[in-house]
């Protein structure tokens, strides 16, 4: 019989544990990087599931782009402004 502890499903590899993360090696990140995967997390469960990892990927780096243009041109990016950018590729996707 699978003991349900053993594993982690990929749904739940994305939720919140109650402590903001969730065992899966993202909660090793910091700065910029756990910015991007806090906010990430709140969208890749809106894709499909075989696309969930990929997702995740793709808009971190989308917000790291995101954010080197805008410090390029002197501007800040807020928390909401990542939130956007993550509303944009979500739609995309």
């Amino acid at each position: 019989m699978l003991d349900m502890g053993e594993y982690i499903t990929e749904v739940e590899r994305y939720q919140d544990d109650g402590d903001g993360y969730h065992n899966n090696g993202y909660d090793q990140l910091d700065g910029d990087w756990l910015t991007y995967y806090k906010i990430t997390r709140y969208f890749v469960h809106k894709v499909r599931r075989e696309d969930r990892e990929d997702f995740l990927h793709d808009l971190m780096i989308e917000m790291a782009k995101v954010k080197a243009n805008y410090e390029a041109k002197g501007k800040p990016l807020t928390e909401a402004g990542l939130m956007r950018v993550a509303s944009y590729e979500l739609t995309d996707y």
